[in-house]
């Protein structure tokens, strides 16, 4: 979830700042939230339920369930690594010719999957217990 790092400014020529990392309990209560944003990092977030952030917080929460439910590659791109099935390692160039999908496969979802794993909702929900 905090893998990469996310700044943000009001104006091009403004000053960025750089969001905090997104923790469990601001993913788990962004789920529930339904707010507009208003362009004050330092703004409460008034909401029910209570939200103990600022809107930065709410902010990253939000651009981290995006990112890891939206970020897709071509099968084939990565591969299961040798030794162990739970890690996953790119494939060789070699590899990527054999496994890769052509053009007219990637115009079919089945040649896609998710390059991120999904933020499981258990996890947080024994994590807020």
């Amino acid at each position: 979830m905090n893998k990469f790092a996310y700044w943000v400014t009001d104006s091009v020529t403004g000053e960025w700042t750089e969001l905090p990392d997104a923790t469990p309990d601001a993913i788990s209560l962004s789920r529930q939230i339904k707010r507009l944003f208003t362009g004050n990092l330092d703004a409460e977030v008034v909401s029910n339920p209570f939200f103990k952030g600022k809107e930065k917080d709410l902010l990253r929460a939000q651009i981290a369930r995006i990112t890891m439910t939206t970020t897709l590659v071509p099968k084939g791109l990565y591969i299961k690594a040798e030794g162990n099935e739970r890690e996953v390692a790119e494939a060789t160039a070699e590899e990527g010719k054999k496994l890769m999908p052509n053009f007219e496969q990637l115009m079919q979802l089945d040649y896609w999957c998710h390059s991120t794993p999904n933020i499981l909702k258990v996890f947080f929900m024994d994590y807020l217990d």
